[in-house]
């Protein structure tokens, strides 16, 4: 017996229809330099990172949006819109059935084999660098340019320029705290300099115990020489709660955030460099500087 063969009817439609976007679009290089024929308008987008998705929404362009990846959850809108795997592995299949006429994704964190297939069938897959404070604002940027979308888009970025200016300026003359910034347990995993969140605390008036860019593991022998007197933990809500439990161990009991009470888990926002980076900012502050902020 042969089976049901729409699944496989379906998927040669879709296939047939994308082949009327291959060569067509716009010129351009994407964040890594890559040439990437963008429609001059997309009108069905799939996205593949948070901060892509909740862009989109901000500026008002949300309704382009036709596909997502299980951790893009606010706004709480972005639920209905199906979702196409992860940010890791994205399934092939389910971003063909959407239909879309581009593709914007990381270019930090995700497989390579999944993009290469989709790039292969003709479809535009535009890569963009979330990992640092300024990097972030540029792709922003790129996403409003993308969406038509750009006047929208330079009043997000003012606002969260401004919020930026705010909390430097509440922070002058304070006493600037030694901070150390998790993003995952079981290794820990840091944040490290050249990243968003190293941008956020510094602003925020903390000192980053960890000297080296980027994000990466941290041994407990290290931890405890950097002696951070907080530690914020910024994870996916899924895993905060098991998280903040680690930081319990007893290998970690002498340490100056363990002593004073200091591990305070963060808000989801902060862990996304998107639109809510101007909330992220005070929330930070409110971690580093709680005399401040009620």
């Amino acid at each position: 017996m042969l089976g049901d063969a729409r699944p496989l009817a379906g998927l040669v439609l879709v296939l047939f229809s994308l082949s009327a976007f291959a060569g067509e679009g716009a010129g351009g290089t994407d964040m890594t330099g890559r040439q990437v024929a963008v429609p001059e308008r997309p009108t069905r987008i799939v996205s593949l990172l948070p901060a892509i998705t909740e862009t989109l929404f901000a500026i008002g362009a949300g309704q382009l949006v036709v596909g997502r990846t299980s951790y893009c959850r606010y706004p709480p809108g972005v639920l209905e819109i199906p979702v196409v795997g992860d940010i890791a592995n994205p399934v092939t299949e389910a971003v063909l059935r959407q239909r879309p006429d581009l593709i914007l994704a990381s270019d930090f964190g995700v497989n390579a084999g999944p993009l290469e297939s989709l790039e292969s069938l003709g479809l535009p897959v535009h890569l963009l660098d979330f990992r640092s404070y300024p990097s972030s604002l540029e792709a922003m940027t790129r996403i409003g340019r993308i969406a038509g979308a750009e006047s929208k888009t330079a009043e997000l970025l003012k606002g969260i320029r401004a919020a930026e200016q705010e909390v430097r300026h509440r922070v002058e003359g304070l006493g600037r705290p030694r901070v150390l910034v998790t993003i995952m347990h079981g290794p820990v995993w840091v944040a490290g300099k050249e990243t968003f969140l190293h941008h956020l605390l510094t602003v925020a008036g903390g000192i980053n115990v960890v000297t080296r860019p980027g994000y990466g593991p941290m041994e407990t022998e290290a931890i405890l020489l950097a002696a951070p007197d907080l530690v914020l933990v910024a994870e996916h809500p899924a895993s905060l709660e098991s998280a903040m439990d680690a930081w319990q161990a007893p290998e970690f009991s002498e340490l100056p955030a363990l002593r004073k009470s200091r591990v305070l888990a963060l808000d989801a926002r902060v862990t996304v460099p998107g639109p809510r980076m101007r909330q992220a900012f005070f929330d930070v502050l409110k971690a580093v500087h709680p005399e401040i902020l009620p």
